[in-house]
């Protein structure tokens, strides 16, 4: 399908807005930087082409905030898809996280993709995200049950149990000991005179 926009990051296919500037194989090309005033805030739009023959956006423009790590707060994409030409627009919005760092809380998305002039799909898409950091994890948070798949067969989930390996370094500890005191014993018959 077509590409969007998520903070810093394109999507379909998987693209860093920040490769899409650096990476000499996407043609990246700013026409217009500007500064804008939004609440209080100053942001800079970026105005840009991008001619890449293995991606689908062509050019449009993006709001960056500088004041919240150049997050992507607006943008307009063109897109081109064989016959098929659409222009995303893209609305974040974000809450200050942990050290200032933004979180994202809403998205508002919508797609116009025609064929020539007829409109051959219409998208609107409001995305609402409930973020936050936890300060301890657990284990099992990162197991795949955890993502609605099932876990692999081979993968024990019982918790281990500790007194068998206590037992097992006991019994190791004994028989070395008998060891050692039957070859002691075997030294000290040996060198003794008969």
């Amino acid at each position: 399908m077509f590409c969007a926009a998520i903070g810093l990051h394109l999507v379909s296919p998987p693209m860093d807005f920040d490769a899409l500037v650096i990476i000499p194989d996407f043609h990246f090309q700013p026409l217009e930087v500007t500064l804008e005033r939004e609440n209080e805030n100053e942001l800079v739009r970026v105005k840009f082409s991008c001619s890449a023959a293995d991606i689908q956006l062509r050019g449009g423009w993006v709001l960056l905030d500088p004041n919240q790590d150049w997050v992507i707060r607006k943008c307009e994409l063109d897109l081109v898809g064989g016959e098929t030409t659409g222009k995303v627009t893209q609305h974040m919005e974000y809450r200050p996280g942990p050290n200032r760092h933004p979180v994202p809380t809403k998205e508002f998305y919508t797609g116009i993709y025609k064929q020539g002039e007829r409109v051959v799909d219409h998208l609107e898409i409001e995305t609402v995200y409930d973020l936050h950091e936890q300060k301890n994890v657990p284990e099992n948070e990162f197991r795949l049950s955890a993502y609605g798949f099932p876990e692999p067969s081979w993968i024990e989930q019982k918790k281990t149990r500790w007194y068998l390996w206590f037992a097992l370094a006991g019994g190791v500890c004994l028989v070395a000991g008998a060891v050692w005191r039957w070859r002691k014993r075997n030294v000290v018959e040996t060198s003794s005179p008969r």
